[in-house]
Order: structure tokens, then sequence, then C-alpha cells
């Protein structure tokens, strides 16, 4: 057994930053950081508003992607000119959309997601306790960051327990790093979830901004899906298996008529 593994076992089932969740959020914010400049050219009264989750869409998303790449070949040898770039933005503006729209939640406080955000920030700042406990055994500093993060309740406060622990690990963050208690993708969302708790208390301005950013990353998504779609539909025309094979975003109440040519 390793000593780090030994570090690990005294301080017990730490939080996970490796589940799909995790690497959703964080790849769902690159995603969105990536395509601002596009979602920033498009023309405010020309966006819509969200008719399904990011989940959806994101889910919508990888298979539509799957079948994109699966039929490049036919699409090339049947269409003059693709749009292969545009294609290939498909499932990073699913996930930008995602990302916008969760924002939006969170600065709801009784939304599922500011919720389930306290309640992660929560688990994170116990077990942060206890690695600072081992490390930082015999510290008054860090003894009495401990014991005034202990008591705290509420997002504000739970978001300034954060920022005191995240400062406090500073301190120790080699010997963190080096016994493997912490990831470094662990002690950075100590500051990401702060920021995130504290959204709840932005101005109307920010949230008029993080709506408007929702519904430009929404349509930016929908024009790049509607094309897809028309692109497959026509492809597979005469191929109803295929054609009914294909992931759909919005359920036909009816039957479609046949597709024109994009």
């Amino acid at each position: 057994m390793t000593e780090s593994q030994t570090w690990k076992d005294a301080l017990g089932e730490g939080p996970h930053d490796e589940d799909s969740e995790k690497l959703n959020e964080s790849e769902a914010q690159e995603a969105l950081d990536a395509l601002r400049e596009h979602l920033a050219a498009l023309k405010e009264e020309e966006l819509r508003k969200p008719r399904l989750s990011g989940a959806q869409a994101s889910a919508y998303a990888t298979r539509m992607d799957a079948k994109l790449k699966e039929a490049l070949p036919a699409l090339r040898a049947t269409f003059v000119s693709v749009p292969e770039k545009q294609f290939a933005l498909l499932r990073k503006a699913a996930l930008a959309f995602w990302s916008a729209q969760r924002a939006v939640e969170l600065l709801d406080p009784n939304s599922i997601a500011a919720q389930e955000k306290y309640e992660e920030a929560g688990v994170l700042k116990e077990y942060v306790i206890q690695v600072l406990r081992v490390v930082g055994f015999g510290d008054k500093k860090v003894e009495e960051v401990i014991e005034k993060v202990k008591p705290g309740t509420g997002y504000v406060d739970r978001a300034n327990d954060l920022q005191d622990l995240s400062r406090a690990v500073e301190t120790y963050k080699a010997t963190i790093l080096q016994k493997e208690l912490l990831t470094p993708a662990q002690i950075t969302s100590l500051q990401s979830m702060a920021e995130a708790l504290l959204a709840p208390t932005q101005s109307e301005s920010v949230s008029e901004e993080a709506r408007l950013e929702r519904d430009r990353a929404w349509t930016f998504f929908l024009d790049i899906q509607a094309e897809a779609d028309r692109h497959m539909q026509f492809l597979y025309a005469k191929d109803p298996k295929k054609r009914e094979a294909l992931p759909v975003l919005h359920k036909r109440a009816r039957k479609a008529p046949a597709p024109k040519t994009p």
C-alpha cells in the first residue's frame, strides 16, 4: 500500500470529480466559451426561447453527430456542398446551450440545479475540512479557519466558507497534491462552486444577460440542428428504415411530408 493510499484511507471516501456530470459541466463551459463569438453575432430579434432541456439537446446532438459522421461519404456524393464545419459544431453547440441554461437555473435558489450545487458544495466542504485537519495539524491559522466555517449554512455562508477553505488549501497545496488527497480540479472547484452559490445574489441585469446568452445558445444550436436534419432527411428519403432511425429533436405529431432538397 502506498503512503498516499494510507492517507486517503484515513480520511475516508472523498467527493468524486471524475463522474459524468462534472465532466459534462466542465466540457459544456468550455464549449460555451469557445462559441461566444458566434453567439454574439446573432440578432436579438431572431432569438428563440428553449423548448427542451440542455440534457435533451446534448443527447440528441451526440446521436445525430454519430449519424452525420457515418453518412458523410454519402452526403458528399449527394450534395454539391455539405456544411461540414457547421455540422462539426452540433455537439459543441448543444453543450454550450446546456451550460448557458444551467447558469440561468443557478440564479434561482429554488431550482433543482441550485440545490444540487449547494449539496455538492457541502460534501466538498466537509471533505476539505478533513484534509486540512490532517495536513494542517497543529497550525492555529488552519484551526481558526475550520472553526469559522464549520457552522456555515445558506448559499452566501457556504460560498464564503469555500473561499476561506480555498485560501487555506493553498498553504498546503503541494502536500495535498503529493498525497493525492485532493485533485487539482477539486482545488479549483472551491472557487468555481463559491461563484455558483453566489449567483442568486446577482443583480437583475446579470440575470437578464444570462437568459439572453441561453437564448443565443439555443438558437445557434437549433440552426445547426435544423440544417443537419434537412440533409439527413433528404439523404434517406427513399430509405424508410434509416430515416426512422434518425434522432428526433421534437416528436412529430403526424407523419412529415417528403423533404425538399436543402
